[in-house]
């Protein structure tokens, strides 16, 4: 499924929910299924701004004398 969407509101506000056969089924979706897919844009926006902000690699270790 694809789905259209913008922000309103601070949340995404739903456009479109389309199937594979790019039909929009959005009208047909219950509430609890349209409160899940957004849920499901702000975990997949936030999960994509954490993996910018982390830095390539790992640092490497520090040698400590005794």
């Amino acid at each position: 499924m694809r789905v259209a969407f913008e922000w309103a509101a601070d949340r995404p506000r739903l456009i479109a929910a389309l199937d594979e056969h790019e039909a929009d089924i959005l009208p047909d979706l219950v509430d609890v299924q349209r409160d899940d897919l957004r849920r499901e844009i702000v975990a997949a926006l936030r999960m994509q701004e954490q993996s910018r902000r982390q830095p390539v690699g790992s640092p490497a270790p520090v040698a400590r004398d005794r």
